[in-house]
């Protein structure tokens, strides 16, 4: 196993609409096995006692659980060759603001991970604070950065990665948040309210999913949440940053100081304004609250690299022009949790593209927006 990948173990649940389709599945279970493209164990399917068109199995995988349950799909597919089935989404979703799409599956069963046990015992410590540059990163600054607002997540990525790269970052964090946002709400979570959003379900969840998308884990925080009070004169720049620097390397850090920057001055730049106004309608979506995060997008042995950190103040700020101003508060509290990883560019292209695309392609336009920000 992938050091980081994490894995599963957990329970699938196959219910059948046709006795033909359920006693078909019986015989060819076994075919169906040998075609599952990842290294995964299943137990024998049993019935249901109480309704006699269910399977259950267990399984014990490399993977996530909604990753395994994919692949099961596909080699269903391989072994039956059902012509009238279609591969759709199986996930339900949940997007800020509401808009909810539910899960799906092929027209002659349902197929669901009842049980799900995700192993994600395998991080590491975050890197020691940074408090000086690099003499590379002092030397050569980028001048600008193509930034990506994936709602109140704010990536940004050196001049020299590409589109073709960071897009798919985008994409799967859209559909990870999407998808744990549903998750918690059916765990009966009230996802109106702000709460939600420094909880350790909501981090481990967005981690789950990531990890179950194509991201190989490098360095988190282990699944704790970090809180600090503030008081008094309070200058939140100043405290973003270094809590930024606990987790980013010098290049990383030193563009979200030009990015820090670019905000506290109110540039005079419609296309950057319009940016930061979509960027900040998710972010101040709750009246008392400000959920923000940065990843940063670099290259690593020809794969896209993010570090994740997210951020909830207790602040409602009125706008983006006011987050970076000195403020003073008896009390505010900082949440943060962050987590780098690694896109697995040929598990996006082949296992994970084809499945979450049909679901998003509608919510990009309204849920992502990239700009070019200069420094200069």
């Amino acid at each position: 196993m992938p050091n980081g990948s994490g894995g599963s173990s957990g329970k699938i649940e196959l219910t059948f609409k046709t006795e033909k389709s359920f006693s078909t599945f019986g015989k060819q279970f076994a075919k169906c096995y040998s075609k599952i493209d990842i290294r995964a164990t299943l137990s024998r399917p049993q019935t249901n006692t109480t309704n006699t068109l269910q399977y259950q199995f267990d399984f014990n995988a490399e993977c996530g659980c909604d990753t395994i349950l994919g692949h099961f799909k596909k080699a269903y597919e391989k072994t039956i060759n059902n012509k009238d089935s279609t591969k759709v989404l199986t996930q339900s979703l949940l997007f800020l603001g509401g808009e909810e799409i539910d899960g799906t599956s092929t027209e002659d069963y349902t197929a669901k991970v009842v049980q799900c046990t995700n192993k994600l015992s395998t991080y590491f410590h975050p890197r020691r604070t940074l408090q000086f540059q690099s003499a590379a990163a002092i030397a050569s600054p980028n001048t600008y950065t193509n930034a990506t607002a994936i709602d109140s997540q704010m990536n940004y990525a050196a001049p020299d990665v590409p589109l073709m790269y960071t897009q798919p970052v985008a994409n799967v964090s859209l559909y990870a948040q999407a998808a744990a946002r549903s998750k918690l709400k059916d765990k009966g979570v009230d996802i109106t309210k702000s709460d939600y959003l420094k909880s350790k379900d909501w981090y481990d969840l967005v981690v789950t999913e990531m990890l179950d998308l194509g991201f190989t884990a490098k360095v988190a925080t282990e699944g704790t949440i970090q809180q600090n009070t503030y008081s008094g004169d309070i200058n939140i720049k100043d405290i973003v940053t270094k809590i930024l620097g606990a987790y980013l390397g010098a290049a990383e850090l030193s563009t979200f100081q030009s990015i820090a920057q670019l905000i506290a001055t109110d540039p005079d730049n419609t296309g950057v304004t319009d940016f930061l106004d979509f960027w900040w309608k998710a972010a101040s979506y709750h009246t008392n609250n400000s959920s923000i995060a940065w990843g940063p997008i670099s290259m690593d042995q020809g794969q896209p690299q993010t570090t994740a950190v997210y951020l909830n103040i207790d602040v409602s700020f009125t706008d983006w022009r006011s987050l970076f101003v000195s403020l003073h508060n008896e009390k505010v509290n900082i949440t943060s949790c962050a987590i780098t990883l690694d896109l697995n560019m040929d598990v996006y292209t082949n296992d994970v593209k084809p499945v979450i695309m049909p679901a998003i392609k509608e919510q990009i336009s309204k849920h992502v927006k990239n700009q070019k920000l200069d420094f200069g």
